[in-house]
């Protein structure tokens, strides 16, 4: 929901909003877009999130939100809408700040929080980089998987029998 993205930088005129990727709304947004908006298109995760403060998720569908988790290996705190996953990856006032619904204002507001107070946004970016790191890495998510395909394995051979 890029509009979303563009209806917050008009009500947050003293922020730089950063908008990676690309795709058949850009160049509709792009036009309608407020100067504090910049598209980069797409760039490298490390790139694009080494030139951010705060991550930004305002998608009403998502499954796990591979952003959020590349924002947090970089060490940003977040702030998300309660879509999909995202919850699960951004803990509320622990490594960012997951809004109550997906409205506009509350995005605003979680942003207005994390912008005004840098240690919190320390923080919670310190917190994230450890946590994405154990619970996200690459490492944990293979184990995980065999983990499963294991098990599954396994009750299957015992119906079998």
């Amino acid at each position: 929901r890029p509009d979303r993205v563009i209806s917050i930088a008009r009500k947050m005129p003293e922020l730089k909003f950063l908008l990676g990727g690309d795709g058949p709304l850009r160049e509709m947004i792009e036009l309608d877009a407020p100067s504090n908006c910049v598209f980069v298109g797409w760039q490298k995760p490390e790139e694009f999130w080494s030139q951010c403060d705060i991550a930004l998720l305002t998608s009403e569908n998502e499954a796990l939100p591979i952003s959020l988790i590349e924002a947090q290996l970089a060490g940003l705190p977040c702030v998300t809408t309660p879509a999909g996953s995202a919850p699960e990856v951004v803990l509320d006032h622990v490594n960012g700040l997951v809004t109550q619904d997906f409205e506009v204002n509350a995005l605003v507001t979680a942003l207005k929080k994390l912008s005004l107070d840098k240690t919190l946004r320390e923080d919670y970016g310190q917190f994230g980089q450890k946590r994405a790191k154990e619970v996200f890495s690459l490492e944990r998510q293979l184990a995980d998987h065999l983990d499963a395909y294991e098990t599954a394995i396994k009750i299957r051979e015992l119906k079998r029998k």
